[in-house]
């Protein structure tokens, strides 16, 4: 499987799961150079609107990594680094919340939905917090 295709199968996962457009890419350096070929030669920021859906790319040691979140939620993360540096991991609440509405005069509630947590590792957060 190639670069671009990992990338796909890791973006439609997020959205599948938290049902929402990743903005954050973090990725392996090992996999650098296939990126590098991939967009063309193209640097991160110029090729990420066209060749990677206008997500900011993060390259991490962590070897044959891939991984997509959301820019509000690292910073989540990055504020409870800030708080306390000294975890390995830092985990943020996701949640859905559905638009209540009345049909046929029956009233159905907006709800809000606990999803699985995302994680962040201190490297990613580190990292991120350095290229922002």
């Amino acid at each position: 499987m190639d670069l671009r295709q990992k990338l796909n199968q890791a973006r439609n996962a997020y959205i599948d799961k938290y049902r929402r457009d990743p903005n954050v890419i973090f990725i392996s350096n090992s996999f650098y150079s296939e990126l590098d070929e991939m967009v063309g030669g193209l640097n991160l920021y110029d090729a990420a609107p066209r060749h990677l859906w206008g997500a900011n790319v993060i390259v991490v040691l962590t070897p044959d990594y891939i991984k997509f979140a959301e820019d509000s939620d690292v910073r989540k993360a990055a504020q409870r680094f800030h708080n306390d540096g000294s975890w390995d991991s830092y985990k943020v609440q996701k949640t859905r919340t559905t638009i209540g509405s009345v049909n046929n005069g029956v009233h159905m509630p907006s709800e809000i939905i606990e999803l699985e947590p995302i994680e962040f590792s201190k490297e990613e957060i580190e990292i991120y917090l350095m290229q922002n």
